[in-house]
């Protein structure tokens, strides 16, 4: 499991898509959630999401992604900055 700069694992990933202002994905541990972007901006955790992903849908999604992105998925520099995904880690 990949660290976090400020140290420990993180627990919520939130991506705000570059080429699609309007929706936001968040992952908070295993479930994944998508977001109108206006809701999530004026609401954040407390908006109504407007869909869930399954286990399901995660697993097959997690599968397709690692055998086409091959060795590019196994990690992640989380030390780069990103305008579009935040980790955060509410553990610690």
């Amino acid at each position: 499991m990949p660290i976090i700069p400020e140290g420990g694992i993180p627990s919520r990933l939130v991506m705000h898509p570059l080429t699609g202002p309007t929706i936001v994905i968040c992952a908070e541990g295993p479930e994944v959630a998508v977001f109108r972007r206006e809701d999530w901006d004026a609401l954040g955790m407390e908006a109504t999401p407007i869909a869930y992903l399954t286990r399901d849908e995660i697993n097959a999604l997690t599968g397709f992604l690692r055998y086409w992105r091959g060795a590019e998925i196994e990690g992640f520099d989380f030390t780069s900055p990103s305008p579009s995904i935040t980790f955060e880690d509410y553990r610690t």
